[in-house]
């Protein structure tokens, strides 16, 4: 008898071992803080997927255990009772096993579990200050698991800081503006003069805005692109005009729809923030000076980086807040007038915008801070160059519409906002659309951030 118990210890020992090292598992992965160079402190919860039970190591132990004692019961004496608790508890660890456990990152967002049970779970990943992530569910296997990389993104702000308010001023780009998250309607009335000018539907609908963001004060000038240049020598040349851009304070012009992508890109790398174009829909591949002559452009909507702002960001901070043809009080604009160039015709306008009544002599554009600023402090949003958006142009939806940024492809073009040209011409609702190779003179851009 004493040789069968022995036997059966060494056999059960010889189980425990083979067990444990056939299932166990180890995890690792990283998580990244948008935007940051130290990731470390991000929580990472590792917990079995509610309804999906763990394969256990410890109930797979006990099983062995009571499975080999049950074969020896008859010649080790009566001990049923022992044997059917072992038997029953392996059953339950095997059925019921749940786990949980917890890490933080190291300074370069990684992490580790070791001994971890095969099965069905999820990852979560949590930093103060951040929205959480997750990776539900996550199969785990025998062996090295390796989770796919986290990267966690600001909360929006809870109080956004009110609009118009002075959020940052770039070192590059100068000031940023606040544009809370809102409601406008976006277009024109059927009643608005001169709307069918520009032969583009400007029917309105409802358009929901769900992220804060921050606006160029001004449009990007021919200095702001030296300045770049200087620090991404990958960015072209300034493609302005110099006839129509003599200043360096004025407007760059002649500028692609791809330059101004670039340019955004490139000032997202200089200023350390998270770019928001790339050439895959899973935002892998980021768009660079090697790539971005290529219609398969993607934008990241939500993180930190420079981008184009979408038609409907660009209307809703035209507008900031008011339902008239400008966002200052011009009450001589008419259908008799929208036309007209006449100095004094729409003194209001004048003040605010530089268009075709108070062009210089000779006539060229003018330095970007040179007119008086909208309700929300963004100057030339009704003059100077046209600017890029992101959409591609086409009708309108019918509304109300969420965070619309226009149809997957048009043959009409990219939409530019707004021209310097007939009173018309700088409406809020005035659309355009080129091609977005095109290199005229009339566009420029500026940029916008999600905050």
């Amino acid at each position: 008898m004493k040789r069968n118990i022995f036997a059966w210890i060494v056999f059960s020992l010889l189980s425990l071992c083979v067990v444990s090292v056939s299932i166990a598992a180890t995890v690792h992965g990283n998580a990244y803080k948008d935007g940051q160079s130290d990731h470390s402190g991000i929580t990472i919860d590792l917990e079995t997927f509610a309804g999906v039970p763990a394969l256990s190591v410890t109930g797979s132990c006990l099983v062995i255990l009571a499975v080999s004692f049950f074969l020896l019961r008859k010649r080790i004496g009566k001990m049923p009772v022992f044997m059917v608790v072992s038997l029953v508890a392996g059953l339950s660890c095997i059925t019921f096993a749940a786990m949980r456990a917890t890490t933080v990152t190291n300074s370069m967002g990684q992490y580790f579990f070791a001994n971890v049970d095969p099965g069905e779970y999820s990852l979560e990943a949590s930093a103060p200050g951040y929205i959480p992530d997750a990776v539900a569910p996550l199969a785990i296997t025998a062996g090295d698991n390796t989770v796919p990389d986290i990267t966690l993104y600001l909360q929006p702000t809870p109080t956004p800081f009110p609009a118009g308010s002075l959020i940052a001023t770039d070192p590059i780009v100068g000031n940023m503006r606040s544009a809370p998250a809102g409601t406008f309607i976006q277009g024109s009335p059927i009643t608005e003069p001169c709307r069918e000018y520009l032969g583009i539907d400007e029917t309105q609908f409802t358009h929901i805005l769900t992220h804060h963001s921050a606006m160029m004060e001004t449009e990007v000038t021919r200095q702001m692109w030296l300045d770049l240049q200087a620090l991404q020598t990958s960015l072209p040349v300034d493609p302005s005009d110099t006839y129509w851009s003599p200043n360096l304070s004025c407007p760059v012009q002649a500028v692609t729809w791809y330059e101004a992508v670039l340019f955004a890109n490139l000032l997202s790398i200089q200023n350390g923030f998270t770019p928001c174009y790339y050439r895959d829909a899973i935002f892998t591949d980021p768009v660079d000076a090697t790539n971005y002559i290529n219609d398969d452009h993607y934008c990241n909507f939500y993180v930190g980086g420079y981008r184009l702002p979408a038609e409907g960001e660009w209307e809703y901070c035209c507008r900031a807040g008011t339902t008239t043809p400008f966002s200052c009080n011009e009450t001589n604009y008419t259908s008799g007038n929208c036309t007209s160039c006449t100095p004094g015709t729409h003194q209001v306008l004048e003040a605010y915008c530089y268009f075709c009544a108070n062009y210089s002599s000779p006539i060229h554009w003018s330095v970007v801070d040179s007119k008086l600023p909208n309700p929300w402090n963004l100057k030339d949003m009704h003059g100077n160059v046209a600017e890029w958006c992101w959409d591609w142009a086409d009708t309108y939806p019918a509304g109300p519409v969420t965070d619309y940024t226009g149809p997957a492809m048009s043959s009409l073009g990219r939409v530019v906002r707004v021209l310097g040209g007939y009173p018309t011409q700088c409406r809020s609702a005035a659309r355009f659309y080129f091609n977005p190779n095109d290199t005229s003179y009339t566009h420029g851009f500026r940029l916008v951030r999600t905050y």
